[in-house]
């Protein structure tokens, strides 16, 4: 990683006089922690709380937390056998920054197909498998044990429904479904092996 003026900058870019730059080895975090059920691991920072559910989107555990320290962030990167992804520079230098990369985009689609290309995993992609809001593995549920948290017109026209095991959301596919699936076609499309 290399900063100029503390901006991210490519290798290529021209120093100026005056210019402060400070280079970051190439971290061993840049491959994602796995565990040992081989799933692949992440915690977002404050700045990434989108990227987490959109990684959940994409089937991928994604913690997220808006209120967690500097230390508090590296020793659940550390401890917990996850990748740290982060836009705040400062979290780099820290000393026990180990598993953190730093998301270099500010824009939510590039930083999603940052992080698959960046770290190999379009083939771990399973999308539709997790909640969107606390990132569990979702399980298939029977239309009449779902019937009392949708709504109506969902038990007219759906069949198929999934509960999240840890806060009960219920999930169909409906036209959120459809928006949903159009935008990680978008994102896959623009993920070139």
């Amino acid at each position: 990683l290399i900063l100029v003026n503390g901006a991210p900058t490519p290798d290529s870019h021209i120093l100026q006089d005056g210019d402060d730059v400070s280079l970051f080895p190439e971290f061993y975090s840049l491959a994602p922690m796995e565990k040992s059920t081989g799933e692949v691991s992440f915690f977002c920072d404050v700045q990434l709380g989108k990227l987490a559910r959109r990684l959940r989107l994409l089937g991928f555990n994604a913690g997220y937390s808006n209120n967690l320290t500097k230390d508090e962030l590296l020793s659940i990167a550390q401890n917990k056998n996850v990748t740290l992804l982060t836009r705040n520079l400062n979290l780099l230098k820290m000393n026990d920054a180990r598993n953190v990369y730093f998301i270099r985009s500010q824009n939510l689609q590039e930083q999603t197909i940052e992080v698959i290309k960046k770290l190999n995993l379009k083939n771990s992609i399973k999308i539709f498998s997790r909640c969107l809001l606390c990132g569990s593995p979702l399980e298939s549920v029977p239309k009449e044990r779902a019937v009392r948290q949708i709504p109506p017109l969902a038990q007219k026209y759906f069949n198929e429904f999934y509960r999240c095991p840890s806060c009960n959301k219920i999930y169909w596919k409906g036209s959120h479904y459809k928006r949903m699936k159009k935008l990680i076609e978008t994102i896959l499309s623009k993920i070139n092996f």
